[in-house]
Order: C-alpha cells, then sequence, then structure tokens
C-alpha cells in the first residue's frame, strides 16, 4: 500500500469517528450548513491529496477529468490488493463526455452513480439505485450531496466536488463490510456460456471450490443463436462443461430441466462468438426463454468482456446486449440486471480474446456486487421506500 492510500485511508476513517453514523441509504450526517459542509469536505480533500491547496474556492471549476482521477484514487485505496483503476479504465466502460472541462452538477451526479455501479461493491449511494441519467441529480440531492436550492444545470465548483468526494469516501468505506458477506454462486445458481465462461469454470471455480452446487453449462464457441439448435446439445460437440444432468440437452431445454422453485439467479454471457452476427431479437428470445422457465430468478446479463482489435468485435455485441436491457427496462421487467464486465478484459487477456488467471477475481467481485446491489434494491422495495427520484 502506497503512503498515499495510507494516509486517505486514515483521514477517512478518521471523519467516520468524527461524523455520526447514519443508516447507508440516508447518506453521511451534514451539519445544517451546507457552506460548512462543504468547507470541511474541502479540508478533507485537500488533507487527502485530492485537491490541492486553495482550489476549493467558489470560484474554481472541478472538471471531469479531475473527478474521474479522483474516484480512482479513492476506490484503489479502498482494494490496494485487487487490480487498480486508472482513469483511463473508466473511459473504456463510460461513455463520452465525462472529460469535459466543466461539467454540470448533474453530468456530476451521474458520473459518481457510473463509477459506483461500475467500480465500487454496493454501498449507501447504490441504494438509491436506478437512479441513472435524468434521475442521478435528484438520487444524491435525496442522499444529501445538494442543497434543496441547487440546480442540474449549476456547474460543478470545487468546494461542490469536495463534497462529493467526502461522501463517496464514507460510501465506498461503508461498502467493504457489505460486499464481503456475499454468496453470489451457490445451489440457487444456473451459470450460461462459452468458452468465456467455460475457462472461468474449469480453471477458477472448480479448483477453488467455489461452484458449490451450482447448475452451469458452458461450451467453447457457442453463439446465442444455437441456444434453441437440436443440432448443438451439451457433450455432443465442442469443448465443454456442464452439470451432467443437462447432457444431451440444448440450453433450451437444460435451463427448462432446472428446478423453478430451486433457481433464483442467473449468470449469461454469450456474444463473443459471432459478435458482429448475431440478433437482438437472437438474443432476446435466449433471455425470455430463462426468465419464463425460470420465474423466481434474477437474470443477470454480463456484457462481453474487451477483446484484442480485431479478434472479437465486443463493442458491437455489447451494444445488441444494452438493446436488449433497454427493452426489458420498457416493459418494466425488474428481474433483468445488467453488469459490466467488459473491463474484466482490459489488461487480463491470455491469447487476445480469452481471459487471463487475473481477471476471474475481478469478475467474481463484479457478479457479487451485482447481486448485493440486487438484493438491496428489492430490500427497500420491499419496505415501501419510493425509489423515484426527480
Amino acid at each position: 500500500m502506497t503512503l498515499f492510500s495510507q494516509s486517505l485511508i486514515s483521514a477517512v476513517l478518521a471523519l467516520c469517528f468524527l461524523m455520526p453514523s447514519s443508516p447507508a441509504c440516508e447518506g453521511p450526517a451534514f451539519s445544517s450548513s451546507l457552506e460548512e459542509n462543504k468547507l470541511y469536505a474541502a479540508r478533507f480533500a485537500v488533507e487527502a491529496g485530492l485537491l490541492e491547496r486553495g482550489s476549493f474556492s467558489g470560484a474554481a471549476v472541478y472538471s471531469g477529468s479531475e473527478l474521474v482521477a479522483s474516484l480512482c484514487e479513492i476506490r484503489n485505496a479502498y482494494y490496494p490488493e485487487e487490480e487498480h483503476i486508472s482513469p483511463e479504465t473508466v473511459a473504456e466502460v463510460f461513455s463520452s463526455g465525462i472529460y469535459s472541462d466543466a461539467l454540470t452538477k448533474a453530468e456530476a451526479s451521474e458520473v459518481i452513480l457510473r463509477f459506483s455501479d461500475s467500480f465500487l461493491p454496493p454501498c449507501g449511494i447504490l441504494s438509491l439505485y436506478p437512479a441513472i441519467g435524468s434521475g442521478s441529480f435528484g438520487a444524491l440531492k435525496r442522499a444529501g450531496m445538494w442543497e434543496e436550492s441547487d440546480r442540474p444545470e449549476d456547474g460543478l465548483g470545487a468546494s461542490d466536488a469536495a463534497l462529493l468526494l467526502e461522501s463517496f469516501s464514507l460510501f465506498a468505506l461503508r461498502a467493504v463490510s457489505d460486499y464481503m458477506g456475499v454468496n453470489a454462486i451457490d445451489e440457487h445458481t444456473l451459470i450460461i456460456g462459452d468458452s468465456i465462461s467455460y475457462f472461468f469454470v474449469v480453471r477458477y471455480l472448480k479448483p477453488r471450490g467455489l461452484i458449490s452446487d451450482a447448475k452451469y453449462m458452458a461450451v467453447c464457441g457457442m453463439p446465442p443463436k444455437l441456444f434453441f439448435d437440436k443440432n448443438y446439445t451439451l457433450g455432443g460437440w465442442g469443448v465443454d462443461t456442464f452439470s451432467e444432468e443437462f447432457r444431451g440437452l440444448t440450453y433450451a431445454d437444460a435451463v427448462s430441466a432446472c428446478d423453478p422453485e430451486k433457481i433464483t439467479k442467473v449468470f449469461i454471457m454469450l456474444g463473443t462468438n459471432m459478435s458482429g452476427q448475431f440478433t437482438v431479437e437472437e438474443y432476446k428470445a435466449n433471455t425470455d426463454h430463462i426468465l419464463s422457465a425460470l420465474p423466481n430468478a434474477q437474470l443477470y446479463i454480463q456484457k462481453v468482456p474487451y477483446a484484442d482489435e480485431g479478434q472479437v468485435d465486443y463493442k458491437a455485441a455489447n451494444r445488441k446486449i444494452e438493446e436488449v436491457y433497454g427493452m426489458y427496462k420498457a416493459e418494466g421487467e425488474t428481474r433483468v440486471t445488467l453488469v459490466e464486465t467488459t473491463f474484466i478484459g482490459k489488461g487480463h487477456l491470455a491469447d487476445g480474446v480469452h481471459l487471463s488467471d487475473t481477471a476471474y477475481p475481478l469478475w467474481t467481485g463484479t457478479i457479487k456486487k451485482a447481486v448485493a446491489l440486487n438484493a438491496k434494491y428489492r430490500l427497500l422495495s420491499a419496505g415501501g421506500e419510493s425509489l423515484e427520484t426527480e
């Protein structure tokens, strides 16, 4: 751990003792004066090295690139043993526009929420999920990070950024303990995939005893279009690994063979093969079948990981996957979660396409985060608390 990381964690721990504790979804406890809070946060940010001295004057502007760099520093300080996240990694995951010279408060709110969703375990901010996009400003206002008089179109000043970074730090610290107890892969899990998932199961999950009693099917070379094809059954073609009771079945039939009362989590990653050729309709037919056959399951649709140029058109594949997810959102389907797994391939490729062993802990952590986040979201929903944001 670097001296900077040690100093940052010490600073945040000190803040946690100084500030009253509060439930995860309420945000940190602030004083009655937001201006005092901003100065307090700015002092923290300066001492932690996240802001230069004097940069939190009211007239100063905090840019998107500065905000992302600070978020990366905080995240890396909490997870020194994991792969560090760089602003370049963030750029691979985020859409364009986050590095503008001057962010509005609405844009800054979206950056905070999307960064948390992609690179942090579930935390207080994410209890307000799915308040992304137009609702992100309202979500952070609700969490206590903006005052009621703030407007989305206002520019992000350095003192505003300091308040956001302090809040983000406290949420991130709280998230560590929430994240550690999550068991994403167990007897209630079904894993569906191609060669990417095959090596995940064979080289990582099985040798470490992490597969538990989960059901799984992964065939090298499997594209989305063969999900229902009777000519391609498990054990009958390609290099594969699968639960023995699935032998001789298509992917679709294997899903139908699962106990619908028992399976509550389905992780699917398809699209690496024929990445530029499969259609949105083909992919959605597969996921529709899963939702129909397993009515108690939450379906976690994982994006195709980054691959070297010319190997896999992962960007085209993920655009189609995002379109499928968008259809479910438009339909009001709450049993589908889109999992950002593109970044696990960046810098972690064995041959330009398949993941190296260093990617698997990142992948495991990502799905644990997704499961915990979904559980927290459903807990809030069950409690009758409104998740709508302005």
